[in-house]
This record gives structure tokens, sequence and C-alpha cells, in this order.
């Protein structure tokens, strides 16, 4: 699997270790709607609208976020930046005619990889994770790749490896975590890792209009501010960061992004836990800005054997915002 081929962005010769260019005598949306359709022949379609499997929830509660989301816009149309990017699931489903300019921004630059294939080569890395078999032997050897840093990788190679890890490990995501499997007769693993896979070509328009960015959460928010855009935060918890998502995200990081957010022109939604707002909230009060708290079962408990247990644990998610704006033509 080593390549010479850097993983730095620009030259378009860094996705190819694992094939050439797909569109000679066609364009990409041809090519793309006939690979899909062959797909579609003999796999089927995919029953699943995530990508990653991630740590964090936001797919449970997309539709009060996507609400609030729209409601913080002011405007005919605005900017969205989703901060803390991570699996990408709001920036994949917000509403395209509220944000007519959408931001993802990660600071693991693994992710932004990962998306930048799903851009510009849905095919090829569709095709190689087609190839790749749902193994723990594999997971090992992968997982001890992208731990060495994967810098022998090429782009693409790189990318399948981090959409493999994060489908494949325990609650998803790029942190700790054990090779995921199941018992009962009803939860077929290697069958939801071939559902992601799947997706691929239906998110593939969603990603089209989408900035993606590598940067600080502070260069971001500097950069994106402006009287029109809304900032979606879904910062990692600190006494889980590191663990969670590989990345260290401290009391102090939580405490100067909550300073930030009270100085920017735009609006913002923050996601924490009750834990994460306490360090917080003599910065952004109940007083001065939209506190609510959604009672909800926990996202990594949200599956078939853990309920029919009982075993299924409750979280309070806190999610605060700039006061609601009035509406502006």
């Amino acid at each position: 699997m080593s390549n010479p081929l850097k993983t730095d962005h620009g030259d378009q010769s860094e996705w190819c270790g694992v094939s050439g260019n797909s569109n000679q005598g066609g364009s990409i949306d041809q090519d793309l709607g006939v690979f899909i359709e062959g797909v579609r022949r003999v796999l089927g379609e995919s029953t699943t609208k995530k990508l990653l499997r991630w740590r964090g929830g936001d797919f449970y509660i997309i539709d009060e976020l996507l609400l609030r989301l729209d409601n913080l816009c002011a405007f005919n149309r605005c900017t969205l930046v989703e901060v803390f990017g991570g699996s990408g699931f709001v920036t994949q489903e917000a509403d395209r005619r509220r944000f007519s300019n959408i931001v993802y921004n990660d600071i693991d630059s693994r992710l932004v990889t990962l998306y930048r294939a799903v851009k510009e080569k849905p095919m090829e890395l569709m095709a190689l994770l087609l190839t790749l078999p749902y193994a723990r032997s594999y997971y090992n050897i992968i997982s001890d790749l992208i731990n060495a840093g994967g810098r022998e990788l090429a782009a693409l190679e790189l990318a399948a490896f981090i959409f493999y890890i994060s489908n494949v490990k325990v609650h998803g995501g790029l942190g700790s975590g054990g090779f995921s499997y199941g018992v009962s007769p009803s939860h077929n693993h290697a069958r939801k890792f071939r559902n992601h896979v799947l997706i691929i070509p239906e998110v593939v328009a969603r990603w089209s209009d989408v900035t993606i960015e590598n940067l600080d959460f502070r260069d971001v928010i500097e950069r994106y501010d402006h009287e029109q855009t809304v900032f979606y935060l879904d910062p990692p918890y600190p006494d889980t960061a590191e663990d969670y998502y590989d990345h260290k995200f401290t009391v102090s990081n939580l405490r100067q992004m909550a300073m930030i957010l009270t100085r920017i022109r735009g609006k913002f939604l923050l996601k924490l836990n009750e834990k994460s707002y306490s360090y917080i909230k003599d910065i952004l009060t109940e007083d001065n800005y939209s506190v609510e708290r959604i009672d909800r079962q926990l996202a990594m408990d949200n599956i078939t054997e853990v309920k029919q247990e009982g075993k299924a644990r409750r979280q309070v998610i806190v999610l605060v915002s700039s006061k609601k704006p009035q509406s502006k033509n």
C-alpha cells in the first residue's frame, strides 16, 4: 500500500496511488451516473443517511439543530460555518435555499482529505472501499498505518482508510476503540459498513458546493465572521476529546471559544453537555444568550440490543445560541 506520493493539498497527482483519470471521454456527471447505476444493480441502495459513524450525536437531533440554525439567519440567505466539522452531517443536511454558502472546517487534516476525496474522486474512493473486507485483521493493519501517520499513503488511500476506520471502529470516529462486530442476527456490521460506502454517491452533490477548511477554530471564526454568517459549533468535551477524537481540547480552549463568540458579528449555535457548559456559563450567561436543554438518549446507546435490555442511558444536551434576531430583507 505504500506510495511515495504525499497527502499535501495541491497537485492532482496526489490522488494517483490507486487509479488514474476516470474522466477520459466523458463528463464527470455521466461517468458517476453510470458507475452508480452499476453499483446499485449489483449491491442495491444504501439504507443510511450517514457517511460516517461518529461520536457526537448530531444525527439523532438533526431536525432540532437545523430548525435553530435556520431561525438564526436573519437574511434571505446566509453563510453557514461548521466550525468543528467531524462527520459533517450538519453540513450535508443544511438547507441550501437558506444557506447558499456552506463551510466545513476541521482541525484534523485526515478528515479534510476524506471529504476532498468525496468531492473530487467519489468513484475511485467507493471502488477502493468496496474491495476492503470487513475483517478484524484488516482493521488492525489499517489502524497501524493511520497511527503511524499515513505519510507514505497517497491521498486516496488515506481517505479510504480514514473512512474504513471511522465506520468499523466501535462507536465510530478516529479516537480509541476496537473492532465493531455483532452477535445478534439482526446486526450484520459488514452490511452496515457497506451501507455507509453506498451512500457516497448520494452525498456527492451535497458536498459539491461546500468550501472545505483545515483551520484552528479561532482562525475559521475570524476569517468567516460576518453579519450574515451563522456558526455551528459542536466542540469536543475537554475530558474526552483526546480519547474520542485523537485531538486535545482543553477547558482553556473552551473558554477562549466562548469569549470569541461574545464578540462576533454573526450568530452562533453551540452544542454542549451540562459539564462543558458549566465551564463557560459565566461567559455565555442565560441572561444574555438563549440556553436550552434537551433530554435525549445517549447517541452511542441508540441501538436495538441496548434498548431491549433497558440499559440505554440519558444525556442532557445544552444548546446555547445568540438571541433570535429580527428578520431582515
